[in-house]
């Protein structure tokens, strides 16, 4: 039986279901349990089972003791072992920021007094991190990505990556990406890309044209002027106080929107699994589409009813009908006001 909960932990261990650390503390709470009862009738697979056992603790013990070696007395007072970069740059015309970054967040903010840009980098574990920040006309590219060696069973449990800071003018177009963090944009006016995964988008006072995208997480958006297309999986999405048209869609999620949707294009607020709010301001002119299949549609807004009245499907229009706004789920309710 014990062999057979070692084979378990350690299968766990190589799925990833648990760290190299709760796989130690599991084989040692087996140890201890076997010493009360030593069996003489040791099996090939026994020993097999043991010496990965043991190399599974010794792998642990040499990650541990490279990350205490580390932190030498010039940083001790970082015990997180990270490394500070700032760099600053001048722009001529609208500047153009790409930051590539993995294991962390990024933070853009716009409304500069000049026409600088300071780009503010803490490094986990730097020296298993290869950072760059450059400048190529108006383009600043900053990069961080794995780098250093790799041990077996080390460094990849590491809480290596990058938060990364910048400030620049509020005109700025971006190509923003980065895994395991969230993005924050407050003050931005322009076009680009935000993309994440495992990560919320926080997006403030931005205007413009705009395509942000994470996975198994949410987004939140405050005062949003212009053309966006928000997308998530597993989360929800919030737009609020905004001007526009905006395409929304999330897997898992409920949908809140609040704000001015202007006429002449097409806005779509669509889920799989969750309920959808739209409060819209102004003065709508929208040919509006609503359905959802496990739900109800409630409206209270002055609608010319198209067609046939349906707990689950509404047809109608606001105003002059010059826009229109789609509002689709499977599971969940439609409100409209």
């Amino acid at each position: 039986m014990a062999q057979e909960d070692r084979r378990r932990v350690l299968g766990l261990l190589a799925e990833g279901k648990i760290s190299a650390a709760e796989a130690e503390r599991l084989l040692e709470v087996l140890d201890s349990r076997e010493s009360h009862s030593v069996s003489s009738d040791e099996t090939i697979d026994d020993k097999i089972e043991q010496a990965v056992s043991t190399t599974v603790r010794t792998a642990v013990q040499t990650a541990r003791s490279v990350i205490t070696a580390a932190t030498s007395a010039e940083d001790v007072a970082d015990s997180s072992n990270s490394e500070r970069r700032q760099d600053s740059f001048r722009v001529e015309g609208v500047p153009t920021l790409v930051v590539e970054n993995f294991n962390g967040m990024v933070e853009v903010v716009g409304g500069s007094a000049d026409d600088g840009v300071e780009v503010t980098a803490e490094i986990r574990h730097p020296e298993l991190v290869e950072y760059l920040a450059m400048q190529e006309g108006d383009t600043i590219l900053v990069r961080a990505k794995p780098g250093g060696r790799r041990a077996f069973l080390g460094w990849r449990f590491l809480n290596r990556g990058a938060y990364i800071r910048v400030s620049l003018p509020r005109k700025a177009n971006l190509d923003v990406q980065t895994t395991n963090g969230r993005v924050v944009l407050r003050r931005i006016d322009g076009v680009g890309t935000v993309r994440t995964s495992n990560g919320r988008i926080e997006a403030d006072e931005v205007t413009g044209n705009f395509e942000m995208r994470t996975s198994n997480s949410r987004i939140n958006c405050m005062r949003l002027h212009g053309d966006f297309r928000l997308e998530t999986s597993n989360g929800r999405i919030e737009a609020l106080d905004g001007r526009g048209t905006f395409d929304a869609e999330t897997s898992n999620g409920k949908i809140r929107f609040r704000g001015e949707i202007l006429p002449r294009k097409e806005s779509r607020l669509v889920t799989s699994n969750g309920s959808i709010d739209a409060t819209l301001r102004g003065e709508p002119n929208l040919r509006v589409s609503a359905r959802t299949s496990n739900g109800s549609i409630v409206c209270d807004r002055e609608m010319e009813i198209q067609g046939e009245r349906k707990k689950r499907q509404l047809e109608g229009v606001i105003g002059d009908g010059e826009g229109a706004l789609t509002l689709r789920t499977s599971n969940g309710s439609i409100t409209i006001e």
